[in-house]
């Protein structure tokens, strides 16, 4: 736990590095990306996929979409593939044990009975079922053969998969692979994780701390928001580093508010921060995606 809790009167800590969803902002205040994201999936031939940058924000939105179709068991079976670094005979074998299906099965059979058993749900009990991806760029060409090949079964025009895909931007050379053009065909909403404009950020700072019991306190002058906004570049994983640091930063100079030189300081002590201070030119972007490969 955060020492400073107790002195900025906080419940929980509102910058911790570990995404929960609990603290879920959504990136636009107009439209409601996760209301998108379940209304695509109820569709016949819903296919949903997210891109987003190293510390866009990927995995809360991932986390959120799984706590819900789990919550409504009725309606939904979740498979749930975190590393898709996987074989083709290995994806068959995730989504198998994900479903307690018998897994000592020739790889072809073994796909036989997941088409059964995805069919038998949908015509029996009117469940869909959905897979989800993390790390979607790292599947290889014959696993994302494999997943459009399952993609293609239905019943009465109904898919009996429905997919949500997180990844990161892809290059060129990626985008141009037969395997993937094929399985993006069937994707039917796209949506990127842009990073927060300084509207969002304010948005983003405040909402975390309300719900980590702030109730209303103004825990950060404007300029350190400002300054918050600009070392991130918006970028959330970057604006709870340096929320977390500057509020670490006031604590330790007994101040009841962060101020700019709280920030500045944070900025200073932050590896992956866009921390031209002159300029602000980001700097810490291929250096993140380099990490995170």
């Amino acid at each position: 736990m955060s020492v400073y809790l107790e002195s900025f009167n906080l419940s929980s800590a509102p910058f911790s590095s570990t995404p929960e969803t609990r603290f879920y902002v959504e990136s636009d205040q107009h439209e409601s990306l996760f209301n998108l994201m379940i209304n695509e999936i109820n569709k016949a031939d819903g296919f949903v996929r997210i891109i987003g940058e190293a510390g866009a924000g990927k995995t809360i939105h991932c986390r959120k979409l799984l706590n819900a179709f789990r919550c409504h068991k009725s309606r939904y079976r979740v498979i749930h593939i975190p590393n898709p670094r996987l074989s083709e005979e290995g994806l068959y074998l995730a989504m198998a044990q994900e479903l307690k299906i018998k897994t000592s099965l020739t790889r072809n059979k073994l796909r036989k009975s997941l088409i059964s058993n995805l069919s038998k749900q949908q015509t029996k009990k009117h469940r869909n079922t959905v897979i989800v991806i993390d790390e979607g760029q790292s599947m290889p060409d014959d696993t994302l053969e494999a997943l459009t090949e399952l993609l293609d079964h239905s019943v009465e025009g109904r898919k009996l998969l429905r997919v949500a895909l997180f990844s990161m931007p892809l290059d060129k050379s990626q985008e141009d692979l037969p395997s993937f053009r094929l399985l993006q065909d069937r994707v039917t909403l796209e949506r990127e994780l842009l990073p927060f404009d300084r509207t969002g950020v304010t948005r983003y700072i405040n909402s975390r701390l309300n719900k980590a019991g702030a109730l209303g306190q103004a825990l950060y002058s404007e300029e350190a928001i400002e300054l918050i906004a600009k070392g991130s570049k918006g970028i959330p994983r970057l604006i709870n580093l340096l929320a977390h640091k500057s509020l670490m930063n006031a604590y330790n100079a007994k101040l009841q508010q962060v101020q700019g030189l709280q920030v500045r300081l944070a900025i200073a002590a932050t590896e992956f921060s866009a921390t031209d201070m002159d300029d602000h030119k980001p700097n810490w972007l291929s250096r993140l995606r380099k990490k995170s490969a």
